[in-house]
């Protein structure tokens, strides 16, 4: 900024000069003027952005906060919002100072600020109470993303809501995020709409979470569907595999044209129903482990990442051309490998009267549908199609190619 400055002073101090010279100013004169006039122009347009920058911060600091709640609404959200603490990590003293700002305008004020990842650590030890990690995704020595690995370490932060700041949105610095901890992003160059967005998820959660515990009493344990993630299943399976709402995130948020290169697909195993039947909980996180790493090794891995749905359907998002063409032209010798990955399961379930496992892939999917359907439809879509080829294995016509 300062450069520009500069030029547009010079620039002017020469147009004075020209001009001295023109009416017959000698040249000194004219040395003067330019010298005079350019200066003029830098520390005047310095002083001017300053005074504007000034005004802008009083204008937003100075706006209501919009944390008014209906009459009757719960308390309990009140409470939520008002006392979610944010920890923002960024190198960029610019972008800790703007932060504060922009949460307060979405009516979160108790924001601290750390400058590096080993601050951010240092600050998370000793102070196990905060609610939201807003993170930097690019800074010097520990990034975002491995500082995200040390924070999912710390006990009292394992489920803590981490937005990534980033103006990056690739599959594969998207994925090294999530695979790290991440819960959800928000671009840079900030929207204060877009973040305020984030924000309030992350409340949602943390709502949710306080609710939970409130009500959770000894001896009672919270009602889970029938095919909800396991918790260790993050920690020990592979490294691909991050919980459903990440892939939603991604593929709501990434632009229309981005949708070309992705691909969805969906793995169905079955008797996933009478496996879940019969197996220990412990069992059933290794076999859902072992089936996700099967899968990841028939994609690359740099630019895949994988969810299970609550029916059990394993969802793949890949790089378009990442395998995936092959895949999809002899689907038949993929699933054959991934059943043999796991056919180690076999003497486990065969004991157990259950039949042989088998896999059918369904896809690919491409997610072009309204941002706002666009993971729901894609994902719906290959897992009707993982469904139509596992009813009719035997006798499967061509592979179907969608796009919604």
């Amino acid at each position: 900024m300062i450069v520009g400055y500069i030029i547009v002073g010079s620039f002017l101090g020469m147009f004075a000069f020209a001009a001295a010279w023109l009416l017959g100013a000698s040249m000194w004169i004219g040395l003067a003027s330019y010298a005079a006039v350019g200066s003029l122009t830098v520390f005047g347009l310095a002083g001017i952005r300053l005074v504007l920058g000034m005004q802008e911060k009083e204008e937003i600091l100075d706006r209501p906060e919009q944390t008014a709640v209906p009459a009757q609404a719960k308390p309990t959200a009140q409470t939520a919002q008002s006392s979610m603490r944010i920890l923002a990590v960024d190198d960029d003293p610019f972008i800790l100072e703007l932060l504060p700002m922009i949460t307060a305008k979405n009516g979160f004020t108790q924001v601290t600020s750390a400058a590096s990842g080993a601050s951010a650590l240092s600050i998370l030890t000793d102070d196990p109470a905060f609610d939201c990690l807003l993170v930097d995704i690019s800074m010097p020595g520990m990034d975002g993303i491995e500082l995200c690995r040390h924070i999912r370490a710390l006990e009292a932060y394992r489920t803590t809501p981490i937005i990534m700041l980033t103006g990056m949105r690739d599959l594969k610095n998207m994925g090294d995020a999530f695979r790290a901890g991440a819960t959800d992003y928000a671009t840079k160059p900030f929207d204060i709409k877009e973040l305020g967005t984030r924000l309030r998820l992350a409340q949602d959660e943390v709502t949710q979470a306080r609710l939970n515990t409130s009500i959770l009493k000894p001896g009672h344990m919270r009602h889970e569907k029938v095919f909800s993630l396991p918790e260790n299943l993050h920690l020990d399976g592979d490294d691909n595999l991050v919980d459903r709402a990440m892939l939603v995130n991604y593929l709501t948020r990434i632009d229309a044209r981005e949708t070309a290169s992705i691909e969805v697909f969906a793995l169905r195993t079955e008797p996933m129903d009478k496996i879940y039947a019969h197996a220990s909980p412990q069992e059933f996180a290794e076999f859902l482990s072992d089936v996700a790493g099967a899968a990841g090794t028939q994609f690359t891995d740099e630019h895949t990442l994988m969810a299970y749905a609550e029916n059990g359907d394993l969802l793949i998002v890949t790089q378009s051309g990442n395998r995936s063409d092959q895949i999809a032209k002899d689907r038949t010798a993929t699933e054959r490998k991934i059943e043999q990955a796991v056919s180690l399961w076999l003497p486990v379930f065969e004991a157990r009267g259950l039949p042989q496992i088998t896999v059918a892939i369904g896809g690919p999917v491409r997610p072009n549908a309204e941002r706002a359907q666009r993971a729901v439809v894609a994902f719906g879509n290959a897992i009707v199609l993982a469904e139509h080829r596992g009813s009719g294995k035997d006798g499967w016509g061509p592979s179907l190619r969608i796009s919604v």
